[in-house]
């Protein structure tokens, strides 16, 4: 009885010690996510806007472009607004564009996503291949959580 009790204890270990990191180098995402569209840098420190195109089978990026690496300090702001031309936001072929922002000078039109893969990520350059080592294990804990 005490073996069979052990497997499923060390898996919610496992499990919880995935969720409970707060090292996530990851400060905004566009489109959508679970991440969020904007944020405010908590430590002063060198950040990349990222461009993802493909990703691997474990939800790891295969596709990445750095755009842009900005120093910034505490308390700016880094994140994504969406655009429309207000003229032709009615018509069957609009499109929005994203546009990324960093702190009170960085403003870039990114143009609008051209496929469902796509990501745009503002991330801490030190912690960006760390975290999506980890990947794996996240998605694991999402779909045994049910988040």
């Amino acid at each position: 009885m005490k073996h069979f009790l052990i497997t499923p204890v060390l898996t919610l270990a496992a499990l919880l010690a995935v969720g409970c990191g707060h090292s996530d180098p990851i400060r905004a995402e566009a489109p959508g996510g679970r991440i969020g569209q904007s944020h405010h840098i908590k430590s002063d420190g060198t950040y990349a806007l990222y461009h993802v195109t493909q990703w691997t089978d474990m939800g790891q990026p295969k596709a990445v472009e750095k755009i842009a690496a900005m120093n910034l300090k505490a308390g700016d702001r880094v994140g994504f607004d969406y655009f429309s031309d207000p003229n032709t936001v009615w018509q069957p072929d609009a499109h929005v564009d994203i546009v990324a922002f960093a702190g009170s000078s960085f403003r870039r039109n990114l143009g609008p996503v051209r496929s469902r893969t796509e990501k745009f990520y503002w991330a801490d350059v030190n912690g960006w291949d760390g975290y999506w080592a980890g990947e794996p294990e996240r998605g694991f804990f999402r779909m045994a959580t049910a988040q």
